[in-house]
């Protein structure tokens, strides 16, 4: 007689589900929910003039993604306007989103693909402009740090030890934790003075254009169920069939590095709801430990 695997799924689900909800609101990064992929950031370690979490301008509190036949959606919910902070000293008198970077490379490291990287430019508010960018998607990117010319942290290591020993916060980038070497632009070791998040395309082959939607809570979205709570949630999509249909590794930082969020994706294939539920406790089992490997690390 054949068993059914029901039991063993629901059993499955619900220690997977208590693991991750008793290690706390960090532990929700790349989950899948209502068709969407998650990355969840720490929501207090967005720094703004002494302050941090919810009143900072700069808190990212996630990140997500879904991908359809035609359209790759992504939004992320933070307290940054799309049109900037004013910022006096800041490189066009406003600090504002950088770019998407999608790396379908080398995972390891950003700076090893820098050339070869994908990034959406969606934001007129920041300062891409300045190298003949536009709004849209491009290939072939080469990505520039411009956060000392945004009044920002000169690395991350900096901003890490500001967050956590003088703010009393908890520094992440969502799916990767705040000692990761994949920012690292020295020797690939852990976070270092040379680590810092390429926040601007400076240069790159137009794909596409960029499309900004303004309801996503049509197609699912649903920050709220992570408890994110920025005051802003930005969407918007690109032209799936001029993309690589595989896995990547996707980030935003905001021009001054005050804080920056990574969500690791795949366009391999568009699941099916058959198997939405079993990628999905994959998923949470996985960021469940990659994130408790994390708070371990930081606790260290």
């Amino acid at each position: 007689m054949k068993r059914s695997i029901l039991p063993t799924v629901a059993i499955s689900a619900g220690l997977i589900t208590s693991f991750v909800t008793g290690l706390g609101q960090a532990a929700w990064a790349g989950t899948l929910h209502n068709g969407w992929n998650y990355s969840i950031d720490s929501f207090n370690d967005g720094t703004q003039a002494g302050r941090v979490g919810d009143t900072s301008a700069y808190e990212f509190y996630g990140m997500a993604m879904k991908k359809t036949k035609d359209k790759v959606y992504f939004a992320v919910n933070s307290n940054l306007s799309i049109d900037g902070e004013a910022s006096n000293g800041a490189k066009n008198g406003t600090i504002a989103f950088g770019d998407l970077f999608l790396n379908f490379g080398d995972s390891s490291s950003v700076s090893a693909e820098n050339g070869n990287l994908y990034g959406i430019r969606f934001s007129d508010a920041n300062d891409s402009s300045e190298y003949g960018i536009g709004l849209g998607l491009y290939s072939d990117v080469t990505g520039v740090g411009l956060m000392r010319k945004n009044n920002g942290y000169s690395n991350l290591k900096s901003h890490r030890n500001k967050v956590n020993k003088k703010y009393g916060g908890h520094a992440s980038f969502g799916d990767l934790n705040a000692k990761t070497a994949y920012f690292n632009h020295n020797s690939g070791k852990k976070l270092n003075k040379s680590a810092y998040g390429y926040t601007n395309i400076k240069s790159g082959n137009f794909l596409g254009g960029v499309e900004m939607v303004s309801n996503l809570s049509n197609l699912g979205l649903d920050f709220g169920h992570f408890g994110a709570r920025g005051t802003e949630t930005i969407g918007f999509s690109v032209d799936r069939s001029v993309l690589p249909d595989t896995s990547f590794i996707a980030h935003l930082f905001a021009e001054c590095n005050n804080d920056g969020i990574v969500l690791a994706g795949d366009l391999a294939h568009v699941p099916e709801p058959s198997a939405m539920l079993s990628l999905a406790l994959f998923g949470l089992a996985g960021a469940g430990y990659r994130r408790f490997k994390g708070i371990k690390e930081q606790a260290s």
